[in-house]
């Protein structure tokens, strides 16, 4: 702090000169180096900023090489990934968490060091013990979930799931992550009451992997839901934002029933994309048997996509083994499915190796077979089958069935993109973002990000909205109404996600009406933290009942943060201005000194002779023993003094991170 008072009282012609002669310990060169970097008391100059930064962190402070890790590794200004690696190192031995997560995600994706997933867990797991990051407890979690071998370990990626689930996170992901584990009985029972339940919860939420799920479960027998509708428009909002799996269902569906005006535009629109994507031959089956240009007599088009006789090209084999799997026309049967697919992939049918690589890199048949998977899609990219060249990318980027190489990643991941492949443009531009296997260009990952949600992917549109009001990156330029105009689109397609950044956002700025319209809307669905927020908002304006009912819809979901926020509700509704007719008030016993946790022995009451016209009247006076047990000491408070409101507080204890 003193580094920039004396820099808003000096010419910057000076600044150079004073610093270096003057000021010439690390945490004061840190301190100048954010000022540059932020444009605070000084012009905004990065160069300026990181050599101050690095000055900071070759002198050993930890922070400055946390900062100094991550700028190079993403490449502000410059990416140097060898740099980036000693300086997280060095933070990471100083015991610097952000350190250890950033040198965590290096050997993750192979940047300046061999990828190495056994150090990753190690490093991530480190970082854990000192504080719960949403972002740690996710990333544990899907890889405990998704890696082959020893890494795999479906328990402990139930655990950071449930905790996840419980604290709260800004995605709907723990809910997907937990309904698979319930589905298929990985380190549990099959559940599968359990699993429509959490898939539907994500759905609700607007994460189109659990409503392609509950839609998927409903039409293999697993799930059963009454509201026909709702099924549909799960299985709609999946497919218009670009999974692959729904968009051939709902393709199916739409084949093999009776069509409006709107289906009919729907039908043509989705066998489109699907040839776009690579999926010609299944695209063809469907045009060859039920034109969209023509009535559709669905019993007729159910019994011709059944016919697997006189295959000659392996499409009738493909179509109806998917009507097997999702019962159209038949009960569902997935040995049925997986038989004619084999059949179909016999034929050296690209869309069928894709579909049946779908299948291995999931759980349907057990632990994900990413070998086998990888040799499918590799026959079906070498024939330029687009989605297939997007998902063998993703296999060599994450070193899946094959060998992480970040230019064979990129080379089929460009080849997707290029072809206009949604996923794979999403894919891309987050590695254009971050700088990993490509050099970092944030305008290029915007692009990139543009092209993929003007197909309607709705996690597109909430990274646009995160990047144009981010000021992270000094080669883009901060948008906060390009950023809400993203925001909104993603919130218009039910991701609530995207209205708890918004809020979040908007509370920064000080639009807390906004915010609450916003979250509002997110709590609605059943958004956790959204929910606590909407609380918030209440208990700070003194209406505890409307706080206590939000927190209440959250503590009903199991969340573990909870309880300290109606600790805290407690403490506010005993001030003496909310009861300033209360006949006690809360005295200290004996002498509390700061820190102390305040126990039933520590405290008192006397009689309540304060009016409101008293020079003596103080608001935070607290009049309920019972709303200050377990509330933390702020300051020393003297034996006989009232307890206030502003000398207590309620830590949390869970330590989490939310983001």
């Amino acid at each position: 702090m003193r580094a920039i008072i004396i820099l808003t009282l000096i010419p910057f012609v000076l600044v150079i000169f004073l610093a270096t002669v003057l000021l010439t310990n690390p945490e004061t060169e840190l301190s100048i180096g954010q000022a540059f970097l932020k444009g605070e008391a000084v012009p905004k100059n990065t160069d300026w900023g990181m050599f101050w930064v690095r000055c900071a962190a070759d002198g050993g402070n930890s922070e400055a090489q946390a900062l100094m890790g991550r700028s190079l590794l993403v490449g502000l200004p410059k990416q140097d990934l060898t740099a980036a690696v000693k300086y997280l190192k060095m933070g990471d031995k100083n015991g610097n968490i952000e350190s250890t997560k950033l040198l965590s995600y290096a050997y993750t994706y192979g940047q300046g060091v061999p990828q190495d997933y056994d150090l990753a867990i190690e490093l991530s797991e480190k970082a854990l013990k000192e504080e719960r990051d949403g972002r740690e407890l996710m990333g544990l979690s899907f890889f405990k979930l998704i890696l082959p071998g020893k890494y795999r370990d479906y328990k402990g990626s139930r655990a950071y799931a449930e905790e996840l689930k419980n604290v709260g996170y800004s995605s709907a992901w723990p809910y997907w992550c937990l309904g698979i584990i319930q589905e298929y009985g990985l380190g549990t029972p099959i559940n599968l009451p359990k699993a429509q339940k959490l898939y539907e919860q994500g759905a609700r939420l607007g994460d189109n992997d659990s409503q392609y799920a509950v839609a998927r479960g409903v039409y293999e027998g697993k799930f059963v839901i009454s509201d026909k509708k709702l099924v549909r428009s799960y299985l709609e909002a999946a497919s218009r934002t670009q999974i692959v799996d729904a968009q051939i269902l709902h393709a199916l569906i739409l084949a093999t029933t009776s069509r409006d005006k709107a289906q009919v535009e729907t039908y043509k629109s989705l066998l489109t994309q699907l040839e776009k994507r690579g999926f010609e031959s299944f695209s063809k089956r469907l045009r060859d048997v039920s034109s969209p240009d023509k009535v559709n007599d669905s019993s007729i088009t159910i019994k011709n996509l059944l016919d697997e006789k006189n295959d000659l090209d392996g499409s009738k084999h493909l179509v109806a083994a998917l009507m097997k799997r999702f019962g159209i026309g038949t009960k569902p049967n997935f040995t049925a499915f997986m038989q004619s697919l084999d059949w179909a992939c016999e034929t050296d049918l690209s869309d069928a190796t894709v579909l049946k690589g779908n299948v291995l890199t999931g759980m349907e048949l057990g632990n994900p077979a990413y070998d086998q998977a990888f040799k499918l899609y590799k026959f079906a990219a070498d024939k330029e089958h687009t989605y297939a060249e997007g998902q063998l990318g993703m296999l060599h980027a994450l070193g899946l069935g094959a060998e992480h190489d970040w230019t064979k990643a990129i080379q089929y991941l460009n080849r997707a993109a290029d072809a206009g492949d949604p996923e794979a443009l999403y894919m891309l531009a987050g590695f254009y973002c971050d700088g990993r296997g490509v050099p970092p260009s944030r305008k290029k990952s915007i692009e990139l990000f543009e092209r993929a949600a003007n197909q309607g992917h709705i996690e597109a549109m909430l990274e646009l909205g995160i990047m144009c009001n981010s000021d992270d990156f000094p080669d883009i330029k901060r948008d906060w109404n390009k950023a809400k105009i993203w925001f909104k689109d993603a919130a218009k397609a039910d991701l609530q996600e995207a209205n708890y950044y918004a809020g979040s956002i908007m509370a920064s700025r000080g639009s807390t009406d906004a915010a609450l319209a916003v979250f509002k809307e997110a709590a609605e669905h059943g958004h956790l933290l959204s929910e606590i927020q909407v609380g918030r908002y209440y208990m700070n304006r003194q209406k505890f009942e409307e706080a206590r009912k939000w927190f209440n819809m959250a503590r009903e979901q199991g969340s573990t943060t909870v309880p300290r926020e109606l600790r805290i509700l407690g403490l506010r509704e005993s001030m003496l201005s909310n009861n300033p007719k209360a006949p006690l008030l809360v005295v200290a016993a004996k002498h509390i000194t700061k820190g102390c946790v305040i126990t039933k022995d520590l405290i008192s009451t006397k009689a309540n002779e304060s009016e409101e016209s008293d020079v003596q009247w103080n608001n935070d006076s607290l009049t309920n023993p019972d709303a200050v047990i377990g509330a933390v000491a702020e300051s020393d408070i003297s034996k006989g003094s009232s307890l206030n409101a502003a000398d207590l507080s309620f830590p949390d204890p869970t330590k989490h991170k939310h983001e």
